[in-house]
């Protein structure tokens, strides 16, 4: 299954959930009962874009770490959007897509070494999961 963004820069559901740590499931009830998520289809597949993944990202941070319900995420991420901090909410939402492509772009150059030069070794291995610690105020 491809992990990249495709031709239209837009990321499979697999990418998704493996990038978020999340069943497909989880994703699935985030979008019917959030207002503010809205994929985009194409012959039945759910297709995400960077600010998509970004706004997910949010989502996930408020649910886990803050022990937020999805009506309390919803009533805050449009208070984020609209209130004073806005723009700082805007440019923190850039550099996570820019964190999320790049943990795309390792883990293919991962994959494409791996298939020249061998498995990996266990070590490097363990470090090829995806970033749990991108939110603010986790442990690195």
């Amino acid at each position: 299954m491809n992990r990249l963004p495709d031709a239209d820069g837009l990321y499979s559901t697999g990418a998704v959930v493996l990038l978020l740590g999340i069943p497909e499931h989880v994703l699935r009830y985030w979008e019917r009962t959030l207002l503010l998520l809205h994929p985009q289809r194409s012959f039945g597949r759910r297709r995400y874009s960077d600010s998509e993944i970004a706004l997910l990202f949010r989502v996930r941070h408020l649910v886990r770490d803050r022990g937020l319900g999805l009506e309390s995420v919803q009533s805050r991420l449009i208070a984020e959007g609209s209130g004073g901090r806005a723009e700082t909410a805007a440019r923190f939402a850039e550099i996570r897509v820019e964190l999320i492509r790049s943990w795309f772009a390792a883990h293919e150059l991962r994959r494409h070494a791996s298939r020249i030069l061998g498995p990996e070794p266990v070590s490097a291995q363990q470090t090829a999961q995806p970033p749990q610690a991108m939110q603010p105020g986790q442990p690195t």
